[in-house]
């Protein structure tokens, strides 16, 4: 029996995480634990796209967002937007105002990657055929047939909007941010296992994360003009995986002058909305084998049958919203040339409070069905079934509150080298009001 509890929490995490994947992302600021970042992250930050200068513009050759993919078996890193995802980013100063910022960011993709997997890559059909001489008379009396079609494609689509602006008035910043994001992915790995393995000494079923397929193999005697055996297997795994985020951040930043030092107060005010949130599962695996002994009479033979289907199906439906207010005070005590580069020390906290529904649905089946009968002096009639279907059907609303707190600590040692340090709490707090239902049927029969 599979249990979602944990999963389902999982997935309500995606309120308050998902948006924040959109935006990009130094290697300057994932290598330094966010504490020394350069200036694609202050670009997409309503507060420090003040202290941009000049215009930047950049495409899918900019530096930001690595990711390790596994390439035949081998992990190595490689740069995600450059080889599925087209962005495309400016910041500039209002032509009619030097109080007045923008950045904006599109990011678009539509990509299909075929996989190694299977002894191939992507989609394509195997087809062999093979002669043997059993008897050793120099003619060819069995022939075995196999064919297989697979298909191993992981499938991202991905429509993504960031707009910034940044006003400037006296020694008071304002700062407004809206994100879109909408996004779908679709891959053929099998989600869990499935079937029953060397059932029948011919189908090894599935494993956790083999790809689709589809084989068949089949035995004739040629001589006697009649099928020894054959066995089939068959795949078709899907999993979609769809969500669709809104987001909007109001910041306010002043700077004060006290005893010497300048420090900069800033507010934050952050709503979040998650429009859909959907996982879909539709895996299905099906089995069949048959094994025929050599029919002299109808006092002679040997039967052997088998069949096996194992369906698992899944949908994980969610939406809601959150509000987020964040509090910070940072001090530049070393100003360099860019804000990138500055001595500073900064704290804050933020506090986040959001809702939502949630519905989670399982299905599996599982069908078990073995047949042997041998006549040869010795009669022997044997047959199995099995039969497993579970439903968990869990809906319900949730609230979810967190509450964080940082600080950092930058030194620059010289024009190339920074030291930085910084800490880092989050505390969350679930609470679920559901409604759960949990089904199991078993019938056995030897």
């Amino acid at each position: 029996m599979r249990k979602p509890m944990f999963i389902i929490i999982l997935f309500m995490l995606v309120l308050f995480s998902s948006l924040s994947a959109q935006e990009p992302v130094s290697i300057r600021s994932q290598s330094c634990a966010n504490i020394i970042e350069d200036d694609w992250d202050l670009i997409y930050d309503p507060i420090d796209l003040k202290f941009i200068e000049g215009t930047f513009f950049f495409s899918n050759l900019a530096d930001f967002n690595s990711f390790y993919r596994e390439n035949e078996g081998d992990w190595t890193e490689q740069n995600e937007p450059f080889l599925t995802e087209l962005p495309l980013g400016m910041s500039f100063q209002n032509p009619f105002s030097k109080k007045l910022k923008h950045a904006f960011l599109f990011r678009i993709r539509d990509s299909k990657i075929s996989e190694f997997a299977n002894g191939g890559i992507g989609e394509f059909e195997r087809k062999t055929t093979n002669y043997f001489d059993s008897n050793g008379d120099g003619l060819f009396d069995n022939q075995t047939l196999f064919s297989g079609k697979y298909k191993n494609y992981d499938i991202s689509n991905r429509i993504g909007f960031v707009f910034n602006n940044n006003f400037i008035f006296g020694k008071n910043t304002i700062g407004l941010k809206f994100t879109c994001d909408k996004q779908k992915d679709e891959d053929d790995e099998a989600a869990e296992d499935m079937g029953i393995w060397n059932f029948g000494g011919y189908l090894q079923g599935v494993n956790w994360n083999d790809h689709g397929f589809d084989e068949s193999t089949y035995n004739y005697l040629m001589e006697d003009e009649y099928s020894d055996f054959n066995f089939s297997e068959k795949g078709d795994f899907t999993t979609i995986n769809e969500n669709s985020n809104l987001r909007f951040n109001l910041a306010f930043m002043r700077e004060f002058a006290i005893k010497g030092i300048n420090p900069e107060f800033r507010f934050d005010l952050i709503h979040q909305q998650l429009v859909m949130g959907k996982v879909q599962i539709n895996d299905n695996y099906s089995g069949d084998y048959t094994e025929l002994g050599v029919p002299d009479s109808l006092n002679n033979q040997d039967l052997e049958t088998g069949i096996i289907t194992d369906s698992y199906e899944m949908v994980r439906d969610e939406s809601g919203s959150s509000n987020t207010i964040g509090f910070s005070v940072r001090n530049v005590f070393d100003k360099q040339d860019q804000r990138k580069n500055d001595g500073f020390w900064e704290i804050g906290s933020s506090f986040g409070f959001g809702s939502g529904d949630y519905e989670f649905l399982e299905e599996c089946k599982l069908n078990t069905e073995q047949t042997a009968t041998l006549t040869d002096t010795l009669v022997v009639d044997w047959k199995q079934i099995d039969s497993e279907y579970d439903l968990i059907d869990d809906h319900g609303d949730y609230k979810i509150s967190t509450a964080d707190f940082f600080s950092r600590f930058n030194i620059p040692l010289n024009q190339s080298i920074n030291f930085g340090f910084g800490g880092f709490y989050h505390r969350q707090v679930l609470e679920r009001e559901t409604n759960y239902i949990e089904k199991t049927e078993d019938l056995t029969e030897f």
